[in-house]
């Protein structure tokens, strides 16, 4: 009688352990999924910003067009002879627009890129660390339930 009162705790202590590994898996799920959720805002986030930058270009590229538009038909109001040295002059800052364009845009890609290589590493070596310590936690928990089965075993065999 006092071994099956002794088995039956054990089981049962058997199974709030298990049952608190469930509940530690499932908060690890939880983390996880709430650092999914921080990457994909981090990822619309970028987007944003992506299309901000967009639009900026594409408002500066619309006031160079109307700017060009409009020198252009002051050109053509005064001397004919200007209009080829101010078309030079407007080529020559287009092309200094749009190579620091090119530039920003070049820096921008390697601070996202940057960025983007950092959060996910720091998040893969947090994941990592996360799994490392449930694995072994297991490991610990498999090893006790182990010790403890055959404890009970071979008491139950004397």
């Amino acid at each position: 009688m006092e071994t099956e009162v002794k088995h039956r705790r054990h089981v049962e202590e058997l199974l709030a352990s298990q049952k608190r590994y469930q509940e530690a898996v499932k908060l690890k799920d939880q983390e996880v999924l709430r650092l999914k959720e921080e990457v994909d805002q981090y990822a619309d986030t970028l987007g944003s910003q992506r299309l901000e930058y967009t639009q900026e270009m594409e408002n500066i590229e619309r006031r160079l067009e109307l700017r060009h538009a409009a020198e252009m038909g002051a050109m053509k109001s005064e001397h004919r002879a200007n209009k080829e040295v101010l078309r030079g002059s407007l080529q020559q800052e287009l092309q200094d627009l749009e190579a620091g364009y090119e530039e920003e845009q070049r820096k921008l890609r390697r601070i996202l890129q940057t960025e983007h290589s950092l959060v996910a590493n720091s998040q893969k070596a947090e994941f990592r660390l996360a799994l490392q310590a449930l694995k072994e936690a297991h490991e610990v928990q498999v090893e006790k339930i182990k010790e403890e089965h055959t404890s009970v075993v071979e008491q139950l065999a004397m």
